[in-house]
Formats: structure tokens, C-alpha cells, sequence
């Protein structure tokens, strides 16, 4: 029909400007349309294309550009991606041969460490050939002079006693004295290195028992009576125990020492077992005591806290005690005040030694109790 609008001949008939159209044709069917007058005529000329054919065309050329675009796209990604894992393999590449270099500056390292290990033990081995054979200096060229000199003193004083007056055997006792206490110290020495060689043959062994050896060993001095000695239970331990008698023999022998001058001198003797670490072992006595501020001093060769005049002794007894407790792996420190007695603390590890502590002269609790 001729006033449809929306068919594109009819508004070319009805002379509608149309220079371009959308609409339905006599189909149905949507169109896109143009129309142009023939001149001279009544006619007009009218072209339509259906609507869906112009839009497969844009739709198939809109899938090429998405197309393309992918691929461009891809192409980008993929060539990232590329330059990516070229990067990641040269720096993979890089570790390996930092890894490789640090592993041959390790070697190399280990190597001139082992050298200097090699070279150290050779030192201290010869160290230690020199170390016996000056103890065998020691033992025999040395002792010989001195036992000349007491021997000689003591033949001075019963031989010509009536020759020599007041001062004079007063003389000839101060130098065998002298001689004589040179050899106790030779003799501590030697036993003081003897313990830092060797090594330790463990076996188990009763606490309790040690210190009975020790106190036969201390002899009148714990037989007499006029000493409280209170031993409490202890467990077994492991180590060596001629060197842990002497740890006892030492420490009692100390607290038998310096508590002497009490009226009722007082000894106790026990231990603590904690629920980790090895058990603290403990020997208190009543005596003397000392400055707490010079704790540090007590484990020193040849230190000592009191004068010869008020305790005989060498100053070797505690240093020869610690090291026998380093070897065992233990600690040892010391509590006191001046005139209330002093408290000696050990431990024995079930380990090789040479383990506790950072030095021979710390025994304050707060530097060597673990």
C-alpha cells in the first residue's frame, strides 16, 4: 500500500525527502534504503539492502578486528612472556654460578681452615711434648736442688745445733720452710697440668662414696670429732673418680680450713636435683667466709682471699678444682659473706668437658651458674 510509511517506494511516490532510509519493506523484513529522482520523469529510482546483510558484513569484519587484535595481543604476551622467562633463566643462570662461586669460596675456606686446624694441632701437640718434658724438668732437676737445701737445713740443725744461736736455727727453719713449701707448689703445678691432658674415662660412680675417700684422706681432721659433718643423699654420677675425689677433697678440705677457728665449726654436704639439668651439688661450711666482691679472684692460680698468716695453703687447691669441673663439663661458683661461712656450688655433666664457662677466674653465679 502506497501509505505505508514505513515502505521506502511509497515515500519516494509521496516525494518524502529520502536520501537515506531505514525502515520494513513490503516483507517485513528491515531495510536500509536510498532513493533518487529520474529527471524529467516521474519516476524514482529506489535501492534497499536488507539490514541483516550490512550487519553480517560489519559483524564478520567487528570478529576479524577482535581477531586481529587477539593475536596482536597474544603475539604481545607471548613475546613478554618470552623475554620473561629469558630473564628468569638468566638470573637462574646467575644464582647457579653465585651458588657455584660461594661453593668453591666455602671449599676453599674449609680447606685453609682444616689447614690451620692440621697446623694448630701440630703446634699444640709439640706444645704438649714440651709441656711433659718440662714437667719432667720439673719433677726431677728441680725437686733435687730443693730436697738438697731441706736436707742440708735439717743436718745444720742437728748437727750443729749447739754451734748456732736463737736467730740462726731460726734462719735454718724459715729456709726449709721455704724449700718445702716451694716443692708442695712444683707438685701442685704438675698436678694442675696433668689434669688439662688425657682423655676422661668415665665410668659411674657414687658421690656419697667419693667423699668418704675424701674425708680418709683428710685424716684426723675429720676423725677428731670436733667437726659436724652432714652428708645428704646424692645420685650417681658420671666421671672420673680420681679426679672427682679431689674435687671433694679439696672443697671439704677448704671448708675444714676455714672454719677451724669456730667454736663449733659446722660442714654440709648435699645436693639439688632440679626438674632439667644436672643435680648442683653444695659443700657449706661456717667459717671465715669472704668478700663477695672478690668471688672472681678465688678460682685464680696462686689467688688468694685470706693471708698465710691467717690459712695456710698454696691458691692451687680451687684452680686445680675447676679445671677438674670443666673437664667434666660442669660449672662451678661460690656464695659468701664475711664471717657467716661460704657455700661452694658444683655440677657434673653427663658430656665430654671443656664446656662451661669463658674463663678459669669467673665464679660469681651470675657468670658461671648455668
Amino acid at each position: 500500500p502506497l501509505d505505508r510509511e514505513t515502505l521506502p517506494a511509497a515515500r519516494a511516490l509521496r516525494g518524502d525527502p529520502l536520501p537515506a532510509y531505514e525502515g520494513l519493506d513490503y516483507r517485513d523484513v528491515p531495510v536500509i534504503a536510498v532513493a533518487e529522482h529520474v529527471e524529467g520523469t516521474p519516476w524514482f529510482m529506489v535501492a534497499k539492502i536488507d539490514r541483516g546483510e550490512v550487519e553480517d558484513v560489519l559483524e564478520t569484519q567487528t570478529r576479524t578486528l577482535v581477531l586481529m587484535a587477539a593475536l596482536v595481543l597474544f603475539t604481545a604476551a607471548t613475546g613478554i612472556f618470552m623475554m620473561w622467562r629469558h630473564q628468569q633463566h638468566a638470573l637462574v643462570e646467575l644464582e647457579l654460578a653465585e651458588t657455584e662461586r660461594e661453593r668453591i669460596e666455602t671449599r676453599r675456606h674449609n680447606e685453609e681452615l682444616e689447614q690451620r686446624v692440621k697446623e694448630r694441632t701440630a703446634e699444640l701437640e709439640y706444645a704438649n711434648k714440651e709441656l711433659e718434658s718440662f714437667s719432667y724438668s720439673v719433677s726431677h732437676d728441680l725437686r733435687a736442688p730443693l730436697r738438697a737445701i731441706d736436707g742440708w737445713g735439717q743436718v745444720l740443725l742437728e748437727d750443729h745445733a749447739e754451734t748456732l744461736n736463737e736467730s740462726g736455727h731460726d734462719a735454718l727453719n724459715r729456709l726449709r720452710a721455704a724449700a718445702q713449701r716451694m716443692g708442695v707448689l712444683i707438685d701442685n703445678l704438675l698436678q694442675l697440668s696433668r689434669v688439662n691432658r688425657g682423655p676422661l674415662e668415665r665410668v659411674k660412680v657414687s658421690p656419697v662414696k667419693l667423699i668418704e675417700r675424701a674425708r680418709q684422706e683428710l685424716g684426723v681432721e675429720t676423725d677428731s670429732g670436733a667437726v659436724e659433718i652432714e652428708v645428704g643423699s646424692m645420685p650417681e654420677i658420671e666421671g672420673v673418680p680420681e679426679l672427682l675425689v679431689q674435687v671433694f677433697i679439696n672443697l671439704i678440705g677448704n671448708a675444714l680450713k676455714f672454719s677451724s677457728k669456730k667454736a663449733s665449726p659446722r660442714i654440709e654436704i648435699g645436693c639439688t636435683q632440679g626438674d632439667s639439668g644436672p643435680p648442683v651439688f653444695r659443700i657449706a661450711d661456717n667459717g671465715a667466709g669472704f668478700d663477695q666482691r672478690y668471688a672472681h679472684k678465688l678460682f685464680g692460680a696462686f689467688q688468694r682471699l685470706h693471708s698465710v698468716s691467717e690459712f695456710s695453703g698454696t691458691g692451687i687447691g680451687l684452680a686445680l678444682t675447676q679445671r677438674i669441673i670443666r673437664r667434666h663439663g660442669g660449672w662451678i661458683w661460690a656464695e659468701s659473706e664475711v664471717g657467716r661461712g661460704a657455700t661452694f656450688f658444683f655440677t657434673v655433666s653427663a658430656e665430654q668437658g671443656d664446656t662451661a664457662g669463658s674463663s678459669p677466674t669467673q665464679t660469681h653465679p651470675q657468670n658461671e651458674k648455668p
